[in-house]
């Protein structure tokens, strides 16, 4: 009996991820295929930057690798990957505000497809340089000090070594980080300008403008099946421990920190300018000034309602594993277009104010769920597929099992990443846009004035955005931490 709840639950969780898919079906009375020269052009334009996005980072992320390893072993080695993850750890919102802020002072603002290229890049290379450090460390350590030891040159070390033993690595890295370009909407939302250059925003104009439901489901399936194509390849980690220092120096180049450090630094700056000029604005802004607890408490509601739902979601999966088709699921299955989702929640009736903010929490919430499993989810309920077996054996039910076995250790992981998905949630304005009834959160609001250009307002109110981000995170984190030490005491 219990087995059959069990399978039932694992359906009923696959029903709804994919639900917001099929709800679009229901509602799509007529069909018809788009236009074939428009979706090719828009396939062309989507893979095209996804590609480009993803050589940049690989390029410049491998450079930025090699001065990370100058500094391996030593106690500062830890803030430089901080450093270099920042601009990835951000919302998109807070990366692209500094793009803008950089734009008007060169006077060119970088819309179309360099502009969604440029933000990609940033967002991705510092992401690339710690994985490829670590990379580097974990499998080429002993090589490299051999080799060097034997005279080669590090230009034999990269050409052999790196790019020779670590390219199937490299082919890995550079497929994740298609996918992620690929199904990105918020970034070609607003750096796209006026054009539907990826798929995603595509999908939105269908909708928005002609309730073209039937064209906007075909378009989700391609992206679906296009996506699941590429998470075929993508089977095995990336990421892993970093060693000792000494194994890698021989193939470190210090100056190549520059890199990631200088989009870190660009982005931090972004941020600051205009920040005395913006909080002036705002305090002179009465109507923003009365409006803002407002909007820091439904930031507050949606960033830690999404946290806490992705921490349910969390527990449900690894209450219903091990079970090898849920595993091939989550880790093939990319979530639905973030368009389709906030659409299919206003097609289910999601208005109101509790509607719309309802709509966010959930709606993010389920957007996060495939990404938090493949992050570090899996990793945690892996680990604990021998005492789960024994636990078996010895006759224990599955229930008994979840609560003295798995939930006690998986809990503090978890609430991290609820963290880091109640933090994400915060700064949305992509889904939130779409079944928001006003800009009733910061990352809506600061969208708003961005698009307007009063960038100094935007700046002044991303930082706002910012620290409530961070209390929601570290309301995860301390929590994650106390359950640590209660699971270890």
């Amino acid at each position: 009996m219990e087995n059959h709840v069990r399978t039932l639950a694992r359906l009923g969780l696959g029903v709804i991820l994919i639900c917001p898919v099929f709800a679009i079906l229901f509602f799509a009375h007529s069909w018809s295929w788009p236009d074939t020269a428009a979706l090719l052009s828009v396939l062309q334009s989507t893979l095209s930057q996804s590609i480009v996005s993803a050589a940049i980072s690989l390029v410049l992320g491998t450079i930025g690798a090699l001065g990370l390893l100058s500094f391996a072993g030593q106690p500062r080695y830890r803030w430089f990957e901080l450093a270099c993850l920042l601009p990835g750890f951000l919302p998109p919102l807070l990366v692209i505000l500094p793009v803008f802020r950089w734009g008007s002072w060169v006077g060119h603002y970088p819309f179309g497809w360099h502009g969604i290229v440029l933000v990609h890049s940033l967002m991705c290379i510092g992401l690339v340089a710690v994985a490829v450090a670590r990379l580097i460390q974990s499998k080429l350590g002993g090589m490299i000090e051999l080799a060097w030891v034997e005279g080669a040159s590090r230009w034999s070390l990269i050409r052999q070594g790196l790019l020779g033993y670590l390219r199937a690595d490299f082919l890995l890295l550079g497929f994740y980080l298609v996918t992620l370009c690929f199904s990105s909407f918020a970034v070609p939302l607003v750096m796209g300008g006026a054009q539907s250059l990826t798929i995603e925003v595509l999908i939105y104009e269908k909708i928005r403008q002609g309730g073209a439901w039937s064209e906007a489901f075909v378009l989700s399936i391609i992206q679906l099946v296009f996506l699941f194509a590429f998470s075929l390849v993508l089977r095995r980690g990336i990421v892993v421990p970093p060693r000792g220092r000494s194994q890698v120096r021989f193939l470190s180049w210090r100056l190549g920190i520059t890199v990631p450090l200088a989009i870190t630094f660009l982005v931090v700056v972004g941020q600051v300018a205009g920040l005395v000029t913006g909080l002036a604005q705002l305090m002179a802004a009465r109507e923003l000034l009365l409006a803002l607890p407002r909007l820091i408490a439904n930031t507050m509601l949606v960033g830690l309602g999404a946290g806490v739902v992705a921490f349910l979601l969390m527990n449900l999966v690894a209450a219903l594993s091990p079970h090898w088709g849920l595993d091939r699921f989550l880790v093939g299955y990319s979530s639905p277009s973030p368009v389709i989702t906030a659409f299919a929640f206003l097609l289910f009736g999601f208005y109101g104010y509790w509607g719309s903010h309802g709509a966010m929490i959930l709606g993010l919430s389920l957007l996060s769920l495939p990404s938090l499993y493949r992050l570090f989810g899996r990793a945690a309920i892996l680990s604990l597929g021998r005492q789960v077996q024994v636990a078996r054996v010895a006759g224990a039910s599955w229930s008994l099992i979840f609560r003295v076995i798995i939930f006690p250790q998986v809990r503090s992981h978890f609430l991290w990443l609820a963290g880091l998905a109640g933090f994400w949630a915060s700064g949305d304005f992509a889904l939130s846009s779409i079944v928001a009834e006003s800009n009733s959160t910061l990352g809506l609001m600061a969208k708003a004035y961005m698009s307007s250009y009063q960038l100094e307002l935007a700046t002044a109110l991303s930082w706002i955005l910012l620290l409530v981000s961070g209390i929601i995170f570290a309301v995860f984190g301390g929590w994650a931490h106390v359950s640590h030490q209660e699971s270890y005491s």
